[in-house]
């Protein structure tokens, strides 16, 4: 088992760590003579002085906007820890299969519809894909990000787009769907 950190983790250790090193460089250049002076405009000012304190203060509100996010909620995003479905080497064929919230190993995708939705992360590993795939998504943020990677030529070359016309029409007019 590993640890999983999120964006909030990180900045709160990233903002703890910088105030550290601060403190720490801090007290090596007040009692070198050479460094003292050499730095002793930067060691004069204020904003040197109350740099860890601000780090500090930044830290424990990303501390408490991570643990209010998590009591009310949660913050925009997926589920902490994600704990996906996992689904290993099944065949699929002639079927929709919808990706969010499960991850596929060693599977075969032959003519089938892959639905996302970007509800969650998807994992895929050593799965071969054959015949026609088609996308799907009730989402039309992620129609738009498909039709912008093409649209852009980020697919490999034999990728073939084929999403139904009623979303690629909504997502290209940037439209919201109604239901």
């Amino acid at each position: 088992m590993y640890l999983q950190l999120g964006v909030l983790d990180w900045l709160f250790m990233a903002c703890l760590a910088v105030a550290a090193v601060i403190c720490a460089f801090d007290g090596v250049l007040k009692r070198s003579k050479p460094l003292r002076t050499r730095f002793a405009r930067l060691l004069g000012h204020r904003i040197w002085a109350l740099a860890p304190l601000g780090l500090v203060v930044i830290a424990l509100g990303v501390l408490a906007a991570g643990s209010l996010g998590a009591r009310f909620g949660g913050l925009p995003g997926w589920r902490y820890p994600y704990e996906p479905e996992r689904i290993v080497g099944r065949k699929f064929s002639n079927e929709r299969v919808v990706l969010d919230g499960r991850s596929f190993f060693d599977c075969e995708f032959s003519n089938v519809t892959l639905v996302y939705n970007g509800t969650t992360p998807i994992q895929l590993r050593g799965n071969r894909v054959r015949g026609a795939i088609r996308y799907d998504s009730e989402n039309p943020a992620v129609v738009a990000t498909i039709l912008m990677l093409n649209s852009m030529r980020e697919f490999r070359p034999d990728f073939k787009l084929d999403l139904p016309a009623a979303r690629t029409e909504a997502a290209t007019r940037g439209e919201k769907r109604t239901r």
